[in-house]
């Protein structure tokens, strides 16, 4: 079976908070939702490509400074 990440998961690799996790997921929920599925309770799972996709996002803010809709547009 595939791994399957959890947002807090995904936020304990990358050191982004869960909260802005949860508003990369709304922003870029086109790109993000074939990627995810959901377990117990509810709870989103993300596969290989979609830590990938949060974690490019994630640098993206942190290091070149980018905001949000900048994000999104890219």
């Amino acid at each position: 079976m595939a791994t399957r990440y959890t947002l807090e998961d995904i936020a304990s690799h990358t050191g982004a908070k869960v909260e802005l996790l949860r508003n990369f997921y709304q922003d870029l929920k086109l790109i993000l939702e074939p990627l995810s599925s959901r377990g117990d309770k509810n709870r989103l799972y993300f596969d290989a490509s979609g830590f990938k996709v949060f974690e490019q996002a994630y640098q993206l803010k942190t290091q070149q400074g980018m905001t949000r809709p900048e994000i999104k547009r890219k």
